[in-house]
This record gives structure tokens, sequence and C-alpha cells, in this order.
């Protein structure tokens, strides 16, 4: 009884040096593989194991990971998680373990050695090749597949705070900061107002300066447009106006403008006298858009007048108003329009009558210099203008128009040939195809003697007939 005692317990030592003593002599790693289907291990013997944290086929280290768990191989071969036998297994240090129940984790490993002897008698059959071949094939489909790697995005949505931190300079990087445009509000006016604004012509085209004006307009700045008679600069602000629904007063200057008839003045109506407003205040009080025009025919006079109310914040004072005081409305814009200033002064011999502006005055404006539209935006606006003629026609005059505005700016001629002029070269030629029976050419050749030449010297006329000639073929 006694050595059947002592043997018991020799025996019951060896397991436990077998089961404990491994563990501290011997380090275990393994990799992880997993799957669709379920986890596979590849271990270097069984005992104690490391489930990976990170990513696919990584090996571990049982010392340097938090999270444990036991594996072994069972009689068959296979691995088994021992964590699912043992309430809860720590392996927080070098070679040191806790087991909470060191019985049921002795009766579960002690059947590891049963699962070691089972490699000798696999390895003898080839037959077991077999399924090695097969598994690469097996292996493959994911592979071709590329499921793992798909179900690695949703990982991506949930970084850690490193990963949020760097996606966040990555974002930065590929999308600046860009401030968003701002754009002139639209608005809703009365019926009174609502009449001032101008009609919008859809075959206008706008060049690419309105694009600055339009911000201009939001940083309530005067703008000021130079350039050659008939280019557009009036039509570029009213077409603006009418598109964003904005009511406008335009005035002419002329030479014979006085500051009364800009400001105002005081009128007896009814046997009483009464003050009435002129554009400027009436524009500064309703929030119109002013436009004036020519300014450079303007008197002095009223140019000093137009110096306060284009400075930042500027006012109009009516001395003759017992000195009132005008804060103009939030609405309210100025515009002005000149041939002969800044960059036009070279031209100043074709325009009469207009007056050089000084630097103080100019300083207030915002100058934009605008020149003819391009050959093919022109000739769409002129057949807007007028219906009824080929398309090759309206090129046909657009062409003629933008070799005389060559020859201009080469001091070949003393006159240039606006959008204006071509529209009405356009109805001319128009009236005389349609009430008298000309062919095209003959209502091309009236409509230049009657538009063109009829405004020009003897010598530009000459010119001008030499280049219609080489152009279109046609005689006078």
């Amino acid at each position: 009884m006694v050595s059947d005692g002592v043997s018991r317990l020799l025996k019951g030592v060896k397991t436990m040096i077998r089961i404990f003593g491994t563990h501290k002599k011997k380090r275990y790693t393994g990799t992880y593989y997993p799957s669709a289907t379920k986890n596979k291990y590849d271990i270097d013997g069984y005992g104690l194991y490391a489930t990976p944290s990170a990513a696919a086929g990584a090996v571990c280290d049982s010392r340097r990971n938090g999270r444990t768990f036991w594996l072994y191989k069972d009689a068959d071969g296979n691995i088994q998680e021992l964590s699912t036998i043992v309430d809860r297994v720590n392996f927080p240090g070098k070679g040191k373990s806790k087991v909470a129940d060191p019985t049921r984790l002795r009766s579960a490993v002690v059947e590891a050695p049963k699962a070691t002897k089972a490699p000798k008698a696999t390895k003898a059959p080839k037959a077991t090749k077999a399924p090695k071949a097969t598994e690469p094939k097996a292996t493959k489909a994911p592979k071709a597949t590329k499921a793992p790697k798909a179900t690695k995005a949703p990982k991506a949505t949930e970084p850690n705070a490193y990963g949020q931190a760097l996606l966040a300079t990555k974002k930065k990087q590929v999308e600046p900061h860009k401030p968003v445009r701002p754009v002139i509000p639209t608005l809703t006016l009365s019926e009174d107002l609502q009449k001032l604004v101008p009609v919008s012509n859809p075959a206008y085209c706008h060049q690419e300066f309105i694009e600055d004006v339009k911000l201009d307009v939001i940083d309530n700045k005067s703008v000021m447009l130079l350039g050659h008679t008939g280019c557009g600069k009036t039509s570029a602000i009213t077409q603006l106006a009418s598109e964003y629904n904005r009511p406008v007063i335009r005035v002419n200057m002329n030479g014979q403008t006085t500051v009364s008839d800009f400001v105002g003045l005081y009128q007896v109506k009814a046997g009483e006298t009464v003050w009435c407003d002129g554009a400027l205040p009436f524009a500064m009080k309703t929030g119109c858009w002013l436009i004036v025009d020519e300014i450079d025919f303007a008197d002095a006079a009223i140019l000093s007048v137009l110096q306060n109310v284009t400075e930042a914040n500027g006012q109009l004072m009516l001395k003759e108003k017992g000195n009132e005081i005008i804060t103009p409305h939030k609405d309210f814009r100025i515009f002005a329009t000149a041939n002969a200033v800044g960059c036009m002064s070279d031209y100043r011999q074709l325009y009469q009558g207009t007056q050089s502006m000084n630097e103080a005055s100019l300083d207030r404006w915002v100058p934009y210099k605008v020149d003819y539209l391009k050959p093919a935006d022109e000739a769409k606006v002129v057949s807007h203008a007028v219906k009824g003629l080929s398309r090759l026609l309206y090129v046909k005059l657009v062409k003629m128009a933008s070799e005389i505005r060559e020859s201009f700016e080469n001091d070949l001629v003393e006159t240039t040939c606006s959008t204006r002029k071509v529209i009405d070269l356009a109805h001319v030629v128009l009236r005389h195809i349609t009430y008298f029976d000309k062919t095209e050419d003959e209502a091309i050749a009236v409509a230049f003697k009657n538009i063109i030449f009829t405004k020009t010297s003897k010598e530009d006329a000459e010119f001008i007939k030499g280049l219609v000639q080489r152009s279109l073929g046609i005689r006078f």
C-alpha cells in the first residue's frame, strides 16, 4: 500500500514537472492564420501560447502579450483551446504562470503526449500529401477574391487615436481649406423699383472682368469701366443688374449737366416750393445702382460731389437743403463709364469735349479696361438683336468690324467699329434684302455706305472700302 502510494506520488510529481516545468524552460511561440471559416494555429509543441492581436501570420511571444490562451493538441492532432476548460489563465511574467484550477488543467494537458505521438503515425503514409496539395488550391480562393483585404476597410473607418490624427493630417494635405466665394443676393423689390430693373438680354456674353466686378459689388467698391464707344461698358452693368434684380438709374454726362440736375433743386409745384431729389440722392436713399455714363464729360463740380460719395463710408451733404446729410442705402452702388480717361487718354482726340480727371478723382474708383467681344460672342449678340439673316452673313459683318478695329489700333484709320455699328449694319442689310429685293452683297454695300462711310473721313472711307473688297469681294 505504501509502495503504491509512493509510486502514485512520484508519478504525479513527474506529471506536474512535465506540465509546469516545461513551460518555465521552453519558450512557446506560434503562428495564427485567420480564415473565413475557422482559426488555424501552428505551434512548435503544445502548451502555453498567446493569441496574436496584430495582423494575420504574425509570430507571437506569450511572454510579451497581455492576452494569452492555453493550447494543446488532442489525440487526433487538432489544436484545442484550453481556455474553454480553465476558468481564466494569466501569464504576466517571464516563464511564470497562474491557473485557476490546476486539477482541470492537468487533466487536459495530460492528453497532450498522446497528441505528440500522432505525428509519427501521420508521417508514414504518403497519402497525407494529397491534402497538402489540395490545401493551396483551397487557400487560393480567398486570395483570388481578396475577401480578407476587403474586410479590413471597416477597421480603417474606426482608427485609434494615432490613426485618427494621421488621417486628419492627410485630409488637410489633400483637401486644403478653400473659402466659399460670396454671391450677390437677389432682391425682392417694390413695384416702383421693379420698373427700374433692366431687361435681360439672353444673348449677352459677359467678359472675364465681370467676375471681379461682382466681388467689387459685394465689397461696396466704386467701379469705372474704360473703353471705346460701343464696346459694352454700360451693357455689362445693366445686364449684371438684371441678373440679380437690381434697379438701375443711368445718368449721361453731356457737358451741360449741372450739379442741380445731378443732386437736386427746389421747384415750385402747386404754388409751393418743394425740394426734388436728383439722381444721386434718389439712388442713395432707395438702394439703386447709379451709372454715371461718360463721366469724362462731367463738370468739375460734379466730380467734386462724387469724391465724397465714392469714399469708404461716404455720405452726401445737400447744402441747398440746409446741409442735410444722406447716408447711402446698404444696396446702393455707383458705377461710371469713360472713353478717354487713364489708359484711354491717348484717344482723347476721337472724343471731343472729354475732360481729364485728376489723380484724386481716379484714385476713388476701381477701373477696368473693356475690349470688344470675341468674334464668336459678338456674332451671337448681333444675331439675337437682328433676326432673319443667315449665320454666314453675321460672321461676315463681325469679321469686317474686327479688321476695321485692327486697322484703327495700327493707326491706319482714325475710326473704329463698335458692336453698336455692327448691329446697325445688320439692320440695314436685313431691310434691303427683305423690302428692296437686293442680294446680300448689294445690301452689305448699301449698309457700309450709310453706317460707316458717312461717319468717317474720305481717306478712312477709301481705306475701309479696300478692306471690304479684299475680304468679301464686294465692289462699291
